[in-house]
């Protein structure tokens, strides 16, 4: 005869959402654009240091704000990594936030100092990433809707 468990029960395992191949991709992606924003940041407050050192602080005017501008979009692009990773329903709506936000920076970018290949390569990579989270299968992981 076996002896009634005593203390609390232990429910079966609920089946754990799998993370797709995309969203682990998507999430180290977030990672790897956000420490390029940080080098970015970098450089921004290396060229208005410059600019304010040599009598032109119109220039370093702007080079601050972009530079805080991609500091805080790197910032935010660490969070949004943690919260794709971990499947937070939030991590969607912040990535796309993300996107558009990233994808105006490139805009400004380009229309301050001329279109190179990074500004275009940013805007379609950024198109890409909100086309892929807007697809039913992503769309319901983190939204549950259809």
């Amino acid at each position: 005869m076996v002896a009634p468990q005593v203390g609390p029960q232990i429910a079966p395992p609920v089946a754990a959402r799998v993370r797709p191949t995309g969203i682990t991709l998507l999430a180290i992606f977030e990672v790897v654009i956000a420490v390029a924003g940080l080098l970015v940041a970098l450089e921004a407050a290396y060229w208005a240091n410059d600019d304010f050192s040599n009598a032109n602080p119109g220039w370093g005017v702007v080079e601050v704000a972009l530079g805080t501008a991609y500091l805080l979009t790197a910032t935010t692009g660490f969070l949004v990594a943690s919260r794709l990773w971990s499947l937070r329903p939030s991590a969607w709506s912040a990535a796309i936030v993300l996107c558009g936000a990233l994808m105006s920076l490139n805009l400004l970018s380009a229309a301050i100092w001329g279109l190179t290949a990074a500004d275009l390569i940013g805007v379609v990579l950024e198109l890409s990433l909100i086309w892929y989270l807007n697809r039913e299968h992503v769309r319901e992981l983190f939204l549950g809707v259809r």
